[in-house]
């Protein structure tokens, strides 16, 4: 069978756009860019298919604040607080998968991260605050640039984490550089994947609104 990889943009929870997303692309490799649980409607259907698909996933910043919850580091707000109790009620083992996932994923010609990498592209020089926050560069100026404007990595990147900017597709001599997946599903927009033998986008459409942006 030849590999297909599909690298799929912030779920948030949004099990069924998921799951058509899936059945339309027919992978035999999933990787999430991060966000998996919080926001939409069904964290423990995503959870569901991580396991059926046997997903690869870098950490988000959601996912990195749902384990700071389960540690008992910060106080709950209580939609946060729900979301924990049906993941642990009905989805074992979740918490114990998501504290190994890593802040960055390497495939052969791209890195994976949920937010962005340094302008670089050197992970030494990349914090977790950059890879799980990071949508501009400078890092605290929101007037700057997006980081993947200035980036000067000779790699590509995959990342989400920016509904507000949306789809982003940038190739480099010829070649696929900077890909953006955060289509903004639980916005009631869309859920994108990139498969990444075929240099080609996939895209589902939100079956509603479930927050608003």
């Amino acid at each position: 069978m030849n590999t297909r990889t599909l690298v799929v943009g912030d779920v948030h929870g949004c099990a069924r756009e998921l799951q058509k997303l899936l059945g339309n692309v027919q992978p035999t490799r999933v990787i999430l860019v991060g966000d998996l649980f919080t926001k939409g409607p069904d964290p423990v259907g995503v959870w569901n298919l991580i396991q059926q698909y046997q997903m690869e996933a870098v950490m988000g910043n959601h996912d990195a604040w749902l384990l700071k919850i389960v540690a008992g580091e910060v106080e709950p707000r209580p939609k946060h607080k729900r979301i924990v109790e049906q993941l642990n009620l009905r989805a074992p083992g979740w918490d114990r998968w998501l504290q190994h996932l890593p802040l960055f994923l390497d495939l052969e010609h791209f890195t994976v991260v949920h937010a962005g990498l340094h302008p670089t592209g050197e992970l030494a020089q990349t914090t977790p605050e950059m890879a799980l926050l990071m949508r501009h560069w400078p890092c605290d100026n929101l007037n700057a640039p997006h980081w993947h404007e200035v980036y000067q990595g000779s790699k590509g990147v995959i990342f989400g984490h920016d509904a507000r900017r949306g789809l982003v597709y940038v190739r480099r001599d010829g070649k696929p550089h900077l890909i953006g997946l955060d289509t903004g599903c639980v916005y009631g927009k869309k859920l994108t994947g990139y498969l990444l033998e075929r240099d080609e986008l996939f895209q589902v459409s939100a079956a509603q609104v479930y927050q608003a942006i």
